[in-house]
């Protein structure tokens, strides 16, 4: 016993004189390094590959495709809906998901008037079951799903330690959608496109879940 508590005191003075010997300079020191090693990565690995994509990259016609819009009833949603859907340009058909159908409903009928094709459905798109009749009505009107567009999110800004059990789901659920795939891989077709943030890219202190749910 007495041996256990000289150990444990020992650690204590260590952790003590750890922290009187503290520099500023170093934890200034440590995140210039961090910025320098996320610029030098983004410069010599990220950015050729992402060149070499772009030399790479051919325009896709999806005139008369099916093109899935989460989060569509405002925003940038709504923009690549109305974008989407132009029949004198790309002249997709689209189908609008969101929880605001009010919303979702006027940025259909704005497309249709304007000549475009472009259908709204009501879902919570964390919830398996709903999402699961939704696919089953786009299949049912539109045919096979040739894009999906995963726009609708939910970020929380925090150490992870911070979160809720719940909030981990919740995020996960809304952020990672999966619910058009088995029938992408039937039939050897589609895409899925994530809209991301600039803090998917950064592991920075708060965004760790916004990372991991996007990439």
């Amino acid at each position: 016993m007495e041996a256990e508590t000289i150990k444990n005191k020992k650690q204590f003075e260590n952790k003590i004189k750890n922290v009187k010997n503290y520099s500023p300079k170093e934890s200034i020191f440590s995140r210039l390094s961090h910025v320098l090693g996320v610029i030098l990565i983004l410069l010599f690995v990220g950015l050729p590959k992402d060149l070499w994509r772009w030399l790479r990259l051919r325009r896709k016609c999806v005139r008369g495709k099916t093109v899935v819009i989460t989060g569509g009833a405002s925003g940038i949603g709504k923009r690549l809906a109305e974008l989407f859907s132009e029949p004198e340009k790309l002249g997709a058909q689209v189908a609008i998901i969101d929880r605001n159908l009010n919303g979702a409903e006027q940025v259909a009928q704005k497309i249709n008037k304007l000549g475009g094709v472009a259908e709204a459905w009501e879902c919570d798109i964390s919830d398996e079951d709903s999402m699961k009749v939704c696919v089953k009505e786009i299949n049912e009107k539109f045919g096979s799903v040739d894009i999906v567009i995963c726009n609708a999110a939910i970020l929380y800004f925090a150490l992870t330690n911070q979160l809720k059990s719940e909030e981990i789901k919740t995020a996960f659920n809304v952020n990672t959608i999966r619910a058009f795939l088995p029938d992408m891989e039937r039939n050897k077709n589609g895409q899925i496109v994530a809209i991301c943030s600039i803090a998917g890219f950064f592991g920075e202190t708060g965004c760790t879940l916004v990372r991991g749910c996007r990439l």
